[in-house]
């Protein structure tokens, strides 16, 4: 998928298509990697078949450098009758000639489509990391898959400690 958001009204969706169309990896991608940014068991069936180095190399069309962006938006009601937003997501940059993947995750308050752009307007291209740091603010970004997992237990779940911890993990 290119530029696509998939809007989960009331945390639901249907998704529809034939076989081999994207529908059970466009979910994985979301949840659960988003959430414990584990890139190496990215297949609903737990058997750690497919990894997000191998989803980054799919129709690569000659390029050798790949960059992705993953999002995901929650929205919580406040008793107050405001809302809370959350977006989680994951900048991942794909370097054939180096044979490297390297993932940035982020936690912000800013929403995509509103004040948290993802595209470079002008190219069409994903921001870079250093870009999209400048924006969400570096301290709220994590290139280690544990420290995103404790800021997601943290911030989108309110667990903190191990004990929290704990409670995530059985998540």
């Amino acid at each position: 998928y290119i530029d696509q958001t998939f809007p989960m009204d009331g945390g639901r969706v249907i998704w529809r298509g034939s076989n081999g169309s994207g529908k059970s990896r466009a979910l994985e991608l979301l949840l659960p990697y988003l959430l414990d940014g584990d890139k190496a068991a990215m297949d609903s069936t737990n058997a750690r078949k497919v990894s997000l180095d191998q989803l980054m190399n799919v129709c690569t069309r000659g390029s050798s450098n790949r960059i992705g962006i993953l999002w995901l938006e929650l929205r919580r009601a406040l008793p107050d009758g405001g809302t809370d937003y959350k977006t989680m997501g994951a900048h991942v940059r794909r370097s054939d000639a180096a044979r490297t993947l390297h993932v940035e995750h982020f936690i912000t308050g800013l929403r995509v489509g509103h004040d948290l752009p993802l595209m470079d307007d002008a190219t069409r291209q994903p921001l870079s990391a250093a870009n999209l740091k400048d924006i969400v603010g570096a301290e709220r970004c994590t290139a280690k898959p544990g420290e995103h997992r404790a800021r997601v237990a943290r911030e989108v779940f309110g667990l903190e400690g191990p004990r929290g911890q704990q409670r995530f993990d059985a998540l």
